[in-house]
């Protein structure tokens, strides 16, 4: 076994630990009932303490036994085990033997680390005791209950309306000349990758300037981004370090076009066997852009939530880097911002549109 930032490799296959994946969802929602359970128990502050540490522990010691469990099952068993039914439920069971575990270890730190009574009377001090005891028992019952049936109702809703009033893209769509950029078809996607993209349409060009310049431009674009299948899950910054590339130099720009404004883009360099290129790369979501990976997830859960809408999709451009000086890397830097400045009006022409669009159910190659 071999570990390399979030990269993990076994002898049947590369685990590649996302950010999605890393065990924030665990230790946000095992600390916020933590939380709760510390206001509803008559806890002292070393109790308090003592109870959010040790949610922040077990969110993290069962994320680290749910990513081991993967590779194992992945190595002995099916490399499917890693991406299929079993990394979805795994992610959820996390949470299920999380949450009794910690109601159980609430109630042994209530045992010794209770606020000390204030009460005159023993007696009376220990039926108010009881009694709030068990109205806050109660309330976290209620409360739990109300929470789970608001979000079964709230899912079973959109599942009915979902992208239902959206309109779809087909890539194919995107001319093949940009500007002063005459493009061609490059090769497609490989069946292993369309297999675990999911992708309801794609696009894959190589461009040409006048002067002989070459840039490659991707779009990748779901109709309905869930689970695995989604823009912000397959960047650049993720899967280049995957498949053998060192990356460095991962910076935010902000490009501005009369017609979008400000489009966020993430910039990144990768080196592989002495080749050196330079990435750029955004997401999208109807009229809206992203560049940072976290972001683009949390968009797509709010929109999700309240519109039902969750398409979207992620635009690269890539160039090689011709030399190892500064002024290479800034050649290659003013060669993508100028086929980006003209992409752009195909973008707001093809991508962001106002009409309904057939869906392409067959990728584009």
């Amino acid at each position: 076994v071999y570990l390399s930032g979030n990269i993990i490799e076994i002898p049947t296959m590369r685990l590649m630990v996302e950010e999605a994946c890393s065990g924030m969802r665990s230790v946000m929602a095992l600390i916020t009932i933590a939380f709760t359970i510390m206001l509803l128990k008559p806890l002292n502050i070393l109790g308090k303490l003592i109870l959010i540490l040790i949610a922040l522990a077990l969110a993290v010691s069962l994320n680290v036994f749910r990513v081991s469990l993967t590779g194992v099952l992945a190595h002995f068993y099916d490399p499917k085990a890693a991406t299929g039914f079993f990394h979805t439920f795994s992610g959820f069971l996390v949470f299920l033997i999380g949450l009794p575990a910690l109601f159980f270890i609430s109630s042994l730190i209530e045992k010794y680390f209770l606020k000390k009574k204030t009460h005159s009377s023993y007696g009376s001090s220990f039926s108010f005791e009881r009694n709030m005891n068990s109205v806050g028992l109660k309330s976290m019952a209620l409360w739990l209950v109300l929470i789970s049936s608001c979000y079964y109702v709230n899912f079973q809703y959109l599942a009915s309306r979902v992208n239902n009033n959206f309109p779809s893209i087909n890539l194919k769509d995107i001319p093949y000349q940009i500007g002063s950029w005459k493009g061609e078809d490059s090769a497609g996607l490989d069946l292993r990758s369309l297999d675990i993209l999911k992708l309801s349409s794609y696009a894959r060009r190589k461009y040409t300037s006048e002067s002989g310049q070459v840039v490659y431009l991707y779009i990748g674009y779901w109709a309905h981004q869930t689970g695995e299948h989604q823009a912000a899950k397959h960047s650049p910054s993720l899967c280049l370090p995957s498949n053998g590339w060192i990356t460095d130099s991962l910076e935010n720009y902000q490009l501005t076009d009369p017609t979008l404004g400000q489009v966020p883009i993430r910039r990144i360099e990768g080196e592989k066997r002495r080749d050196k290129e330079l990435f750029y790369y955004w997401f999208f979501s109807g009229n809206s852009f992203y560049s940072k990976e976290w972001y683009a997830l949390l968009e797509l859960a709010v929109q999700s939530f309240v519109t039902g809408r969750n398409d979207g999709g992620i635009i690269e451009i890539n160039s090689e880097i011709k030399g190892n000086s500064e002024d290479s890397r800034a050649e290659t830097d003013k060669i993508i911002q100028e086929f980006i400045g003209q992409l752009f009006p195909i973008i707001k022409n093809n991508i962001m549109k106002d009409k309904d669009v057939v869906a392409d159910s067959t990728p584009a190659t």
